[in-house]
Protein backbone atom coordinates (compact mmCIF):
# COMPACT_ATOMS: atom_id res chain seq x y z
CA UNK A 1 0.00 0.00 0.00
CA UNK A 2 1.09 3.52 -0.71
CA UNK A 3 0.67 5.32 2.61
CA UNK A 4 1.62 8.77 1.32
CA UNK A 5 -1.78 9.15 -0.34
CA UNK A 6 -3.49 8.29 2.95
CA UNK A 7 -1.41 10.93 4.73
CA UNK A 8 -2.34 13.48 2.07
CA UNK A 9 -6.03 12.71 2.57
CA UNK A 10 -5.68 12.90 6.35
CA UNK A 11 -4.11 16.35 6.04
CA UNK A 12 -6.68 17.75 3.60
CA UNK A 13 -9.83 16.05 4.89
CA UNK A 14 -10.16 18.45 7.80
CA UNK A 15 -9.92 21.43 5.46
CA UNK A 16 -12.65 19.98 3.26
CA UNK A 17 -15.06 19.44 6.14
CA UNK A 18 -14.38 22.82 7.78
CA UNK A 19 -14.38 24.96 4.64
CA UNK A 20 -17.92 24.65 3.36
CA UNK A 21 -18.17 28.22 2.00
CA UNK A 22 -14.64 28.87 0.78
CA UNK A 23 -14.00 29.38 -2.92
CA UNK A 24 -10.58 27.78 -2.68
CA UNK A 25 -10.26 24.07 -3.46
CA UNK A 26 -9.14 21.77 -0.67
CA UNK A 27 -6.78 19.64 -2.77
CA UNK A 28 -7.05 16.86 -5.29
CA UNK A 29 -5.49 13.44 -5.27
CA UNK A 30 -4.00 12.16 -8.54
CA UNK A 31 -3.00 8.55 -8.05
CA UNK A 32 -1.54 5.83 -10.23
CA UNK A 33 -4.12 3.15 -10.87
CA UNK A 34 -1.33 0.65 -10.24
CA UNK A 35 -0.80 1.85 -6.65
CA UNK A 36 -2.14 -0.56 -4.07
CA UNK A 37 -4.33 2.12 -2.53
CA UNK A 38 -6.03 2.96 -5.85
CA UNK A 39 -8.61 0.21 -5.45
CA UNK A 40 -9.60 1.62 -2.04
CA UNK A 41 -9.74 5.31 -2.95
CA UNK A 42 -12.52 5.81 -5.46
CA UNK A 43 -12.51 9.60 -5.25
CA UNK A 44 -8.96 9.95 -6.51
CA UNK A 45 -8.20 10.85 -10.10
CA UNK A 46 -6.69 7.56 -11.24
CA UNK A 47 -4.13 7.60 -14.04
CA UNK A 48 -1.98 5.19 -15.95
CA UNK A 49 1.49 6.65 -15.29
CA UNK A 50 2.76 5.21 -18.58
CA UNK A 51 0.15 7.15 -20.56
CA UNK A 52 1.36 10.74 -20.79
CA UNK A 53 -1.94 11.97 -22.23
CA UNK A 54 -4.01 10.56 -19.38
CA UNK A 55 -1.58 11.99 -16.82
CA UNK A 56 -1.75 15.41 -18.46
CA UNK A 57 -5.56 15.25 -18.62
CA UNK A 58 -5.85 14.23 -14.96
CA UNK A 59 -3.47 16.97 -13.83
CA UNK A 60 -5.35 19.53 -15.91
CA UNK A 61 -8.63 18.34 -14.40
CA UNK A 62 -7.18 18.57 -10.88
CA UNK A 63 -5.89 22.09 -11.49
CA UNK A 64 -9.14 23.32 -13.05
CA UNK A 65 -11.47 21.52 -10.65
CA UNK A 66 -13.95 23.85 -9.00
CA UNK A 67 -13.89 24.14 -5.23
CA UNK A 68 -17.17 22.29 -4.71
CA UNK A 69 -16.05 19.21 -6.66
CA UNK A 70 -12.65 19.18 -4.93
CA UNK A 71 -14.31 19.50 -1.51
CA UNK A 72 -16.80 16.71 -2.27
CA UNK A 73 -14.07 14.38 -3.56
CA UNK A 74 -11.90 15.05 -0.50
CA UNK A 75 -14.83 14.49 1.87
CA UNK A 76 -15.55 11.17 0.17
CA UNK A 77 -11.88 10.17 0.33
CA UNK A 78 -11.75 11.12 4.01
CA UNK A 79 -14.86 9.08 4.74
CA UNK A 80 -13.31 6.08 2.95
CA UNK A 81 -10.13 6.53 4.96
CA UNK A 82 -12.03 6.66 8.24
CA UNK A 83 -13.95 3.47 7.39
CA UNK A 84 -10.73 1.65 6.50
CA UNK A 85 -8.83 2.65 9.63
CA UNK A 86 -11.42 1.77 12.26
Amino acid sequence: MNLVCYEYIACHYGKATAASNQALPTGSLVLSKFAGAASYLGGALAVNPWDKESCADALAHALRMNADEARLRMKNLGAQLERQTR
